[in-house]
């Protein structure tokens, strides 16, 4: 052992990022600060050495008394940069659930209409992203910034072209927007009157409005935001926002999905799925209802009997009856069917005999790992959203009323006033909070 090793002593904490000196007592050291340098280079310290530090060991080892230990060297923590983002030029459909009123709160029954634009118009302005800085820990091993978004929808449709800086329309129709995924426009589809028995089923590649009711039995398909102007008893599919004047109107057999927010006056008896923002405005009865995100007349509408199921948040004014209807107001609920996959659909196996049937046994033990990993991603994704979902009744909560936040459930067995639960992960279980 050398001298210096004899009285010097490095050690780099896990992470990398700290670096401390020991100094034991012993034979009298002559060092330069090169010497100490290139001492702690061979130890793995190479960045971020405190040169006061050195100094300070340097002047002490020239005594056999002297002991110590000090932070000698500190690593960099990467800096992240700035993702980037888009400006709009236009009133975008759907960049908002619903409006800021003048006190911060949200009018989530307001929506904006259908975005109309001419070829060559510009749509929204890019803001490029800003890379961040690497870091480095103290052995010189350089940490990664951390990535950065460039803003844009993750498909930008062939209605849409970039011109440096710049998204402009390609032809005239209305812009498709929906957050973070697709930016296109498309065309605009306006059905006069009704659809029923006398128009049949309609099935648009672009926006539609339609300005009169969706009746009993008919069918609309569309890819992109949907507006009626009536009320439906229908069946809807979009692949946008849709808006509803009237109400949702069915025999627990009609069904309305919105790849978007979905909002309407009231609903009854219907199936309702969204991937954004469910905006009722005064009530839902007996209603199976599954989004992102549930308000009913803003706080003040009511939820009675079926079952309403947000991965975020429900806000409604009154639940449950005093009869005691069952009613299932549900957070921390993944959008993502909770539900096995089917096993893949496999042509049929090849061979005879025992290859066959191993052939069989490897494919179904397959699936069953597919479905076990499918299971894993909902109970990971269900546990983050345990972490902020809420459920609020700015009413009276009836009993009978079933309160659930991810796997766990409350029965409502009294009546209570202006409460919001949430779940307590110290004491895992659903807590009451007065409003």
């Amino acid at each position: 052992m050398s001298k210096i090793d004899a009285r010097l002593r490095a050690a780099c904490s896990r992470d990398g990022r700290q670096a401390s000196l020991e100094v034991v007592a012993g034979d009298p050291l002559e060092l330069t600060r090169d010497d100490l340098v290139a001492w702690l280079a061979r130890q793995g310290v190479r960045f971020g050495v405190d040169e006061a530090g050195l100094e300070y060991v340097r002047q002490g080892v020239q005594q056999v008394d002297f002991v110590d230990r000090r932070p000698i060297a500190a690593g960099r923590a990467a800096e992240p940069g700035l993702d980037g983002r888009l400006t709009w030029r236009v009133a975008v459909n759907g960049t908002a659930s619903g409006q800021r009123r003048e006190d911060g709160s949200i009018e989530h029954r307001a929506r904006d209409g259908l975005c109309a634009v001419q070829a060559g118009d510009a749509l929204a302005d890019i803001e490029e992203p800003r890379p961040g800085r690497p870091g480095y820990k103290v052995s010189g091993q350089e940490v990664p910034a951390p990535p950065v978004d460039d803003g844009l929808p993750q498909r930008i449709g062939p209605g849409v072209e970039r011109r440096g800086l710049t998204l402009h329309a390609k032809r005239a129709g209305v812009v498709f927007h929906r957050e973070g995924e697709m930016l296109d426009v498309v065309d605009h589809i306006v059905h006069e009157g009704h659809v029923g028995m006398g128009s049949g089923d309609l099935n648009a590649p672009g926006a539609l409005t339609i300005t009169g009711n969706v009746e009993a039995g008919a069918r609309v398909t569309t890819k992109a935001n949907l507006h009626i102007g009536g009320y439906v008893e229908g069946t809807i599919i979009s692949g946008g926002d849709v808006v509803v004047k009237g109400g949702l109107l069915g025999q627990g057999e009609r069904e309305v999905v919105a790849g978007g927010d979905l909002s309407a006056g009231h609903a009854d008896h219907v199936r309702l799925t969204c991937r954004g923002t469910l905006s009722l405005q005064r009530s839902a009865v007996h209603t199976r209802a599954t989004a992102r995100c549930i308000v009913v007349g803003d706080g003040r509408g009511t939820w009675l009997g079926g079952e309403a199921m947000a991965e975020t948040t429900i806000v409604v004014g009154q639940c449950g009856s005093r009869s005691h209807d069952a009613t299932v107001l549900g957070a921390a609920q993944p959008l993502e069917s909770a539900d096995t996959p089917p096993g893949r659909v496999r042509p049929p196996p090849r061979g005879r005999g025992r290859a066959r049937a191993a052939r069989v046994r490897r494919d179904a033990a397959a699936d069953r790992q597919a479905q076990l990993e499918a299971r894993r991603q909902i109970r990971e994704r269900q546990e983050q959203l345990l972490r902020e979902a809420h459920i609020e009744v700015r009413g009276t909560v009836q009993p009978g009323t079933l309160i659930v936040l991810g796997p766990h459930r409350h029965p409502v067995e009294r009546p209570l006033n202006r409460v919001r639960f949430r779940y307590d992960p110290e004491e895992k279980c659903i807590q009451t909070e007065s409003l």
